[in-house]
């Protein structure tokens, strides 16, 4: 492009993207885009063309909503289980995995050779030759008799007069209460295969890819031992001198919220698969919303998908038994009363259904005393807030932020306080650490043996202590509107199964969780940022406003969302813990109407999942009634409203997630804004469960009491939501012209500097911009070292990039940081600094190396504010990041889960034009330059061009270069782009073949190309020059394949009936 001289930005700037290359009818990322700056020092204003990403596929620009999933605390990668269906016998699935083993140690053909990676626990079934990587153990094969007798059988129900809250909460304290009876129960067999189960669970979400190599690997066998799993563990040895050892107790945590988000995200992902499908009519093309189990009417009891569900959900309650019951024999030695003991899990799921905690002692106005026991809780809450909760080792937080996180579990439950100094023992957490040293009065000391390891607890909540495994995993202590609802979701079905058969949940109580989660999802909705879509058009559709909601009717529950809508809004703001606060208001509420439709839309997916969800509940517990000759009739209004609900032939085909709510007679908003009602102080203690874990955020030093309260001077004068000119640019997620970006730096440039890696701006004048600025911003490598990033490169690449790189670097404008430059300030990541002696002794025996810095490093880097109220969390040493921009547009969107959008159909897939001639014009032009101009390679396949078919990224595919032996291959571009974007699963378009590639971790598999002539034929490889149009079929068929989570399968089953496959890591 004719440009002026090239101007340089400072890694981490945050930049507006005016213009693209490629045409807003189709969603193929262009390289070059028309960016803006403007300097937060002098306000200098930047405007030029700058690249994406280089032709090699690293990244330089990067959408700021990246960060919004992945340096969070739930992550973007969850878990989904899909059933072939078919049973075996544990011990013959154990032999039959064993010959494959067996048969691969010695080079002999074996089921599954190329299409299951049998080290990674993959195999095909023997019936159906489906891939598979897990076993779900039958209902009940935990014990080996139910005891009716369990304890709590007298307070079980409660009368209708009690809040649904409590009627909840004695259903989960009452399933998961133990005594000495259920100890001695369990059947050996049904342990071991829950056992197995969990560690599947547990080994899938890992990644199968090696994520270090060479030197980097080297340095990461300095850490301690201990912190270099996933999960600190401990053995015999490491337990001497203590009473009580975790042993492996977090991993077993792990694993069973693992299994509680498969359970969530089945359903979820199952009822994503027919919402919002494309319907092309004769008078245009509309969106349209189904029962995701269409066979569930005509056949309860033999529905595969209804079976599927309800298998899985037996099966995370059966692995929640064998958590409970290792916990009490591991923690407490089995000593329990004849009459049973609460759980703490139990307890801390209960507690956070009703919205109580700790800071429920508080007395409201008043100042602090110096009570020790909220001042650890104050100091364990900052640690939590700042912990991570991914169920998927994938990748988005760095080996290192793992070992960090590690290394604080590790100083958790051992109980180390703040004068620990131990040789050997992990330094005090930099979220503690801060708050320590902010105190306004004396360090507050936090003395050894802290809190308790007991597994039981009782039922005064002014009585509770901080139980150092929750802590250390976190989830427990989260306040329900900060957690993953899907997940929770199963928490609460899962543990409500625990139950012995008289006391399982009868249709009230399974309407009233429904009830219960789906209000708590509307809060959550309102509460967070960007949680709901506002267009000034969003209504009810007309189809579904006929016949279910008056005019008069959805004009008063519109005006009481509108009311409640500012009372959050103006606690939030003024982050008030007053629980019994009356009505607030507040301004900036949408128009009541356009409000009620659009926290409807924003309510839609997870009321959907929850209708699955409670379908196969009450299914497993009929079932379980059957076998034990109960009654199963009911005749009350409750089980009518229930058998209704879960018909689906109206809640399951509305756009409307209000009348979702409606249809199960749960509180309408008018409801939930009367001040008399339970819900209205149920919903006051959500708001402030989640306002104080807020107020922890950011490994900042923050805290709510006042004695630990850090002076922040204009610390905490983030953007609130009346800042609307700060937010607009990334309200809708997903939406044209509303993307937030940053200027990260290619990896390449940003491995050879420490400093100012620079992205590069040719200066060009705006001509014709159309539509509103984007935002574009900080590159999700931000968190890594520059030694990790240049350890991935090729070491002819790099030589390649010295010399540009010492011209660019004095370019680099004058004054700019995001933030304090110093080792260990502000939280920065110091520990890639050598020790003081500059050798690798030196490294391996300093305390903070050893435990990856978790004294003066965040475990998540530039972590996002929950409610948008506070800045973003500190980054590592020698950073440069655009905070304060940053901050007023991000937030942690990782809980949040799936908007429904008003009338335009999901496309799961890109747009792609309909003359391949027009695709090939649009990718040249992406490149920037002629096929004939790219480097020869040795292989063919390293010079295809490859479509992103989810992200519309356009790249070379395979490796560079192809030099090494078959074991030491490299990945190629493809693979390592679905490993970042697709946890290993990805559909490219290869270009030069006109094919379809879909890939599964490090197999690919060619499929049908979605380009074919007018006599529907495929020319494969372009031999033929006939013109090739797009086939709408085979577009949905493959996007439907991807809606249903098939990618894995499909490659397993076309590798194995396939003559000749394509090498592993090959593309």
């Amino acid at each position: 492009m004719d440009s002026r001289p090239v101007f340089c930005l400072p890694r981490g700037s945050i930049v507006s993207v005016l213009k693209s290359t490629v045409s807003e009818n189709y969603d193929i990322m262009s390289r070059r885009v028309l960016v803006k700056h403007v300097s937060e020092q002098n306000g200098k204003v930047t405007e030029g063309w700058a690249s994406v990403q280089s032709s090699q596929g690293y990244v330089i620009l990067s959408p700021l909503l990246t960060l919004c999933y992945e340096n969070t605390k739930w992550g973007n990668t969850r878990p989904i289980i899909r059933q072939c269906g078919h049973a075996a016998h544990l011990r013959c699935v154990e032999l039959h995995t064993l010959s494959l083993h067996q048969r691969a140690a010695g080079e002999q053909p074996y089921d599954g050779r190329f299409a299951a990676n049998i080290d990674d626990g993959e195999f095909l079934c023997p019936l159906c030759k489906q891939l598979s990587n897990i076993l779900i153990p039958r209902d009940g094969c935990a014990r080996d008799e139910d005891l009716d007798s369990k304890g709590g059988d007298a307070e079980m129900k409660a009368s209708s007069e009690q809040q649904v809250e409590k009627m909840i909460s004695r259903l989960v304290i009452s399933g998961t209460t133990l005594n000495k009876a259920d100890l001695e129960s369990f059947s050996e067999i049904g342990q071991k295969a829950l056992a197995d189960f969990g560690a599947h669970l547990f080994q899938g979400m890992g990644v199968s890819w090696e994520r270090t190599t060479g030197a980097r690997k080297r340095k990461h066998r300095k850490w301690h031992p201990a912190i270099q799993r996933w999960d600190y563990e401990e053995e015999e040895e490491d337990i001497s001198g203590r009473n009580v050892g975790v042993k492996s107790i977090l991993r077993l945590l792990r694993q069973q919220h693992i299994a509680w988000a498969a359970i969530g995200h089945s359903a979820a992902a199952a009822e994503a698969s027919v919402r919002g499908l494309e319907e092309v009519l004769p008078f245009g093309s509309f969106s349209k919303t189904e029962d995701p189990w269409p066979g569930y009417n005509k056949s309860k009891d033999s529905d595969p998908m209804l079976l599927e569900l309800t298998r899985t959900i037996t099966g995370v309650s059966g692995l929640l038994e064998v958590l409970l019951v290792r916990m009490a024999k591991e923690l407490s030695g089995g000593e329990m009363s004849e009459s049973g003991a609460v759980s703490v899990v139990g307890k801390c799921l209960s507690d956070i259904l009703g919205g109580h905690g700790w800071f429920s002692c508080i007395q409201l106005n008043n100042e602090e005393k110096g009570n020790a026991e909220l001042v650890l809780w104050s100091q364990m809450t900052a640690l939590m807030a700042s912990m991570p909760c991914h169920v998927a080792q994938d990748g988005m937080l760095s080996r290192r932020h793992e070992a960090r996180a590690a290394a604080a579990a590790m100083w958790t439950v051992r109980g180390l306080g703040s004068e620990s100094k131990a040789v050997g023992e992990p330094p005090i957490p930099l979220a503690v650490s801060k708050i320590l040293a902010g105190s306004s009065k004396s360090p507050p000391e936090i003395r050894s043996g802290w809190g308790t390891m007991s597994p039981f607890t009782g039922v005064d909540n002014s009585k509770q202590v901080p139980f150092r495994p929750g802590v250390a995993g976190a989830f427990l202590y989260t306040p329900l509107l900060a957690w993953d609802l899907n997940t929770f979701a199963g928490a609460i079905f899962s543990s409500l199964l625990l139950n012995t058969t008289p006391n399982l949940p009868d249709s009230e109580d399974i309407l009233n969780v429904g009830r219960f989660l789906i209000v708590g999802r509307l809060i959550q909705a309102m509460v967070t940022p960007y949680g709901f879509d506002s267009p000034s058009s969003m209504e009810v559709d007309e189809e579904d406003e006929e016949g279910r909601w008056s005019p008069g009717e959805m004009e008063e529950q519109g005006k009481a969302l509108a009311q409640l809508f500012g009372h959050l809004k103006a606690r939030i703001k003024s982050s008030s813990l007053d629980e019994n606060s009356g009505l607030l208001s507040a301004k900036g509420a949408p128009p009541p109407v356009n409000l009620f439709g659009s926290l409807s839309r924003a309510i839609l997916p997870f009321a959907r999942s929850v209708i699955l969800m409670m379908r196969s509940c009450a299914f497993a517990i009929d079932s379980r009634k059957r076998r034990k000759g109960s009654q199963l009739s009911e005749s009350s209004p409750e089980a009518k409203i229930l058998e209704l609900v879960l018909d689906g032939s109206e809640t399951l085909s509305t756009n409307d997630g209000m009348f979702i709510l409606k249809g199960m007679q749960g509180p309408m908003p008018s409801l939930l804004v009367d001040e008399s009602s339970s819900w209205w102080a149920l919903i006051n203690r959500w708001t402030t469960a989640v306002i104080v874990q807020e107020g922890h955020h950011g490994s900042r030093g923050h805290s709510i009491l006042p004695s630990l309260s850090v002076p922040t001077g204009t610390e905490n004068s983030a953007s609130s939501g009346d800042d609307k000119g700060s937010r607009e640019a990334s309200r809708i997620p997903g939406e044209k012209n509303q993307h937030e970006f940053a200027a990260g730096v290619t990896s390449s440039l940003q491995a050879l500097s420490s400093d100012d890696e620079d992205v590069m701006v040719e200066d060009e004048p705006m001509a014709n911009t159309e539509g509103g600025a984007m935002g574009f911003a900080a590159d999700h490598h931000l968190g890594e070292s520059d030694e990790e990033l240049t350890e991935d490169m090729e070491m002819d690449e790099a030589e390649e990039l010295v010399e540009f790189a010492n011209q660019v670097m004095g370019n680099a404008l004058p004054g700019f940081s995001g933030g304090p430059r110093a080792p260990g300030s502000n939280g920065e990541d110091s520990a890639d600094e050598r020790s003081s002696s500059g050798s690798e002794d030196g490294d391996g025996n300093d305390a903070s190396y050893m435990f990856a810095g978790v004294s003066q490093s965040p475990l998540i880097s530039y972590q996002p504010s929950l409610l948008a109220v506070q800045p973003i969390g500190p980054g590592r040493q020698g950073s440069m990041f655009e905070a304060t921009a940053a901050s007023a547009v991000m937030a942690d969107l990782s809980h949040l889960g799936m908007i429904h959008r008003k009338d335009a159909p999901t496309f799961s897939l890109i747009r792609l034009p309909k003359s391949f001639v027009e695709l090939y014009g649009i990718v040249n032009k992406v490149k920037g330059r002629d096929d004939a101009t790219l480097e020869d390679s040795e292989d063919v396949g390293n010079a295809e061009t490859a479509i992103c078919l989810l992200t519309g990224a356009v790249m070379r595919s395979g490796s560079t270069r192809r030099p090494f032996h078959r074991a030491q291959r490299p990945s190629g571009a493809c693979t390592i782009h679905a490993r970042k974007n697709g946890s290993g699963i990805g559909i490219f378009f290869l270009v030069q073949k006109c094919t379809v590639l879909l890939m599964h971790n490090n197999k690919s598999a060619y499929s049908a190309s979605l380009y074919v002539d007018e006599h529907g034929e495929e020319d494969p490889g372009l031999r033929r020059g006939r013109p090739l149009f797009l086939n709408d079929a085979r577009y949905r068929a493959l996007e439907l394949l991807w809606r249903q989570q098939g990618i894995p399968r499909e490659v397993a089953q076309i590798r194995s009936t396939s003559d000749r496959v394509i090498r592993d890591n090959w593309y």
